[in-house]
């Protein structure tokens, strides 16, 4: 699988963890996600490596998928 680099689909931004430990996405993301007040985001992180946001519903689904495939792979 070859996988380029295209500018335009990829955002880099920066933010800043407030005193209440709050972290505001920016702008870009937002609008490129679909993401508004109130939408559910899963964090992650492995071991020391970088946090993850993932939406909720689409990682929902992802696991959902996962599992069929599991027990299907299972013979379940």
């Amino acid at each position: 699988m070859k996988h380029c680099f295209n500018p335009e689909e990829h955002l880099l931004g920066s933010t800043v963890i407030g005193e209440r430990g709050q972290v505001v996405i920016p702008k870009e993301f937002r609008e490129k996600l679909g993401l508004e007040a109130g939408a559910r985001l899963v964090v992650m992180q492995h071991g020391d490596g970088p946090l993850c946001l993932v939406k909720a519903d689409q990682m929902k689904d992802f696991m959902k998928a996962m599992y069929e495939k599991m027990n299907s792979a299972l013979g379940e």
